[in-house]
């Protein structure tokens, strides 16, 4: 990868990263805090190029940690770590903003209503949009970021792809997914109220 956020201070020649993985999952103790200290300034770094304000970054910063400590058991100690790393915080701040833009953009929706919206059709819309966004940020990770992306944020398909770099045909599958997930979600709720008005 190019971006200059990588190009953040490499280990010291004498630290092996990949030896701190292996002790990790092995039950050292010690082996993860060290390699939180020896990659910090990378994934602070990194967070605050995907635009996380600074109390943010402190967050996702540790979901960054807890998606390392998980994901380690499938690493492939042929990998250099930092990239690894990087795709992890990147994934991390990503979802974090589309969470975040996602929320922004659906509460804003009940707050601008027609002049002549009764206060019924206000309340309505208000729990509709707090309903989607509930939905949404409940679709799988990937299904979610293209839905945001290519939805909210009206970015093309392409756009998408060279985004999450991700193939177009891997992009329209979780693009399609995605809507029809939603659509059926909808489709189950409007059934659940026509029931409960007896019609």
């Amino acid at each position: 990868m190019s971006d200059p956020a990588l190009k953040t201070p490499a280990p010291p020649p004498d630290v092996d990263d990949r030896l701190l993985l292996g002790r990790h999952l092995s039950g050292d103790p010690a082996a993860f805090p060290e390699l939180v200290s020896l990659h910090a300034g990378l994934v602070y770094g990194l967070l605050g190029r995907c635009g996380l304000r600074a109390q943010e970054r402190d967050d996702v910063f540790q979901e960054v940690w807890l998606r390392v400590h998980r994901a380690a058991r499938h690493y492939r100690s042929s990998r250099p770590v930092r990239p690894w790393l990087a795709t992890i915080a990147l994934n991390a701040g990503r979802t974090h903003l589309s969470r975040k833009r996602s929320a922004e953009l659906l509460a804003e929706t009940p707050e601008r209503p027609s002049p002549d919206a009764s206060p019924g059709r206000v309340a309505e819309g208000r729990e509709l949009a707090e309903w989607l966004r509930d939905e949404l940020d409940a679709l799988p990770e990937p299904q979610r970021l293209v839905v945001h992306l290519s939805c909210v944020e009206g970015l093309a398909q392409a756009d998408v792809a060279g985004a999450l770099d991700l193939p177009v045909g891997t992009v329209k599958t979780h693009l399609r997914r995605g809507r029809l997930a939603l659509a059926h979600a909808l489709a189950r709720r409007r059934a659940t109220e026509d029931r409960e008005v007896g019609r």
